[in-house]
């Protein structure tokens, strides 16, 4: 499942299908922590990772609606096509957003200490 839903995220044309398989590894990725030891130091971390990708995810949303919103699709082949550009106002900070919520999953600096 989990890379099913890796798989998908990675393919998908759609921002919102992305979304979907990418909110659907946050759910494999607690369940793989919370179960990894019959712990506390586990649930706790698990929750940790939980908490902090929920809410880096809410970047990622928003950055995909205000991506979405400027571009008029929400189809990455259409806004590549397009080269969507920094002259309009939001550009810059859904690209933070999007940076934002990529990166956290990845387990970067400064979002890394979810990492068990």
């Amino acid at each position: 499942m989990t890379q099913g839903f890796a798989a998908g995220a990675a393919l998908a044309d759609n921002m919102v299908a992305m979304l979907f398989f990418w909110e659907g590894l946050l759910v494999f990725l607690y369940t793989f922590i919370a179960l990894s030891q019959n712990t506390h130091a586990a649930k706790r971390t698990a929750m940790k990772a939980f908490l902090i990708n929920a809410v880096t995810d809410l970047c990622l949303l928003a950055g995909v609606t205000i991506t979405g919103y400027i571009a008029g699709t929400m189809s990455m082949s259409d806004i590549s096509a397009n080269k969507l550009t920094l002259d309009y106002g939001w550009s810059l900070f859904a690209y933070v957003l999007l940076l934002i919520g990529a990166v956290s999953k990845a387990g970067a600096f400064p979002f890394h200490t979810w990492i068990p």
